[in-house]
């Protein structure tokens, strides 16, 4: 396996055996981004970002945590109130404009909430490579998950939006040239922006080092001992035969 990172997202202060951390063990608070009850999908505790500018964020040196050339990241989200723009998730370098991120766009209607993932290097000047999901369709009050994928040797970005089941909703992928990113120095659960009147619940969170990490099969554990069995998504896709193509 080829996991980095893995917050149940219980506490501040990261457990030495539920969760996993190739780096940084205490995640920070942005704005008024909290662990509380609220927010929480599995266990006891989720993030919670009410309001503009919230977010939990955690430290990156060299490439501890996150690898920009190659990898993955998935997280369980809720859109208590939706605005267009959202970052919900951003791993980003010295240069701001060095960035990984999944954002929220679209209109706030049944049929328009989607997501985007950005791939932008300051290396390549200034690139900026997204792919959007335009039929996720996601509602409010709803948990789903999101795994976002990034391979610059290979050119490729990808975005899978999950239902509570852990059924693929959605996956698109995009293939066009990408130049690695500078650095990265953190990654933020959340906004990091001033995007407001947004409300945000994440849990569960993950970040690997391979593009095809199949993290899809388990964003429902709850420990990270259990990472490595047969996830719900693998015995569902067993189950139905389906297979997903990256």
């Amino acid at each position: 396996m080829a996991l980095k990172f893995y917050w149940r997202c219980e506490g501040t202060t990261l457990d030495g055996t539920h969760d996993f951390t190739a780096g940084d063990t205490t995640a920070s608070a942005g704005s008024a981004g909290a662990i509380n009850s609220d927010a929480a999908r599995f266990g006891t505790n989720g993030i919670d970002c009410p309001t503009a500018s919230d977010n939990m964020n955690f430290a990156v040196s060299g490439t501890d945590l996150v690898d920009p050339s190659v990898g993955s990241a998935a997280f369980s989200f809720r859109l208590v109130a939706f605005v267009s723009g959202q970052s919900m998730l951003n791993i980003r370098g010295t240069s701001t404009n060095d960035n990984i991120t999944v954002t929220t766009l679209g209109t706030d209607d049944a049929t328009g909430r989607e997501l985007r993932l950005r791939y932008r290097s300051t290396s390549g000047g200034a690139e900026n490579r997204t792919v959007d999901t335009t039929n996720a369709n996601l509602a409010e009050n709803t948990w789903y998950a999101c795994v976002a994928r990034w391979d610059a040797t290979a050119d490729l970005i990808r975005l899978e939006v999950y239902d509570a089941s852990g059924t693929l909703i959605e996956g698109v992928t995009g293939s066009t040239s990408i130049s690695v990113l500078t650095d990265v120095v953190g990654v933020y659960w959340g906004e990091v922006g001033a995007v407001g009147g947004s409300d945000l619940h994440v849990d569960n969170v993950f970040i690997a080092d391979a593009y095809a990490e199949p993290l899809e099969d388990f964003l429902d554990i709850t420990s990270y001992t259990a990472y490595g069995a047969s996830g719900f998504n693998a015995s569902w896709a067993r189950n139905s035969n389906q297979v997903i193509s990256l």
